[in-house]
C-alpha cells in the first residue's frame, strides 16, 4: 500500500511537471488506485483472521478497511473513502493506546510483584 502512494504520487506530479505525459499520468494514478483499493479490501479480510479481538475493535476495524478499499478502488467513493478511512485511522489510534495501556499495567503488575 505503501508502494503504491509513492507511484500514484510520482505519477501526479510528473504529471504537473511535464505535460507531455499529463493525461497518461493520471490515468496510471487511477489504475494504481484501484490496485490500492483492492489491497486494502485483503488487507481488512486478513486482519478478521486475528485471534485478538482488541478490546472488540478488531471487526469494525476490519470491515472500515474493507469498505474504505471498496470506495478507493470504485474511484466515484473516493471523498466517502477519505472519511471511512479518517474513522479508521481514529480507531486504530485507540487501539494503539489501548493495548500500549494493557502493556503498562502488565509491567507495573509484573514490577510490583517482584
Amino acid at each position: 500500500m505503501i508502494m503504491a502512494n509513492v507511484v500514484a504520487g510520482i505519477f501526479v506530479i510528473g504529471g504537473m511537471y511535464f505535460s507531455q505525459i499529463k493525461e497518461t499520468a493520471g490515468i496510471a494514478a487511477l489504475v494504481i488506485m484501484v490496485f490500492q483499493g483492492i489491497v486494502q479490501i485483503q488487507f481488512g479480510y486478513k486482519l478478521l483472521k486475528l485471534e485478538n479481538n482488541l478490546g472488540g475493535l478488531l471487526k469494525p476495524f476490519s470491515y472500515l478497511n474493507m469498505v474504505t478499499g471498496v470506495c478507493v478502488a470504485s474511484i466515484v467513493l473516493i471523498l466517502v473513502g477519505v472519511v471511512v478511512s479518517a474513522i479508521s485511522d481514529l480507531m486504530l489510534a485507540t487501539i494503539f493506546f489501548n493495548v500500549s495501556r494493557r502493556l503498562k499495567e502488565a509491567e507495573l503488575d509484573r514490577t510490583e510483584r517482584s
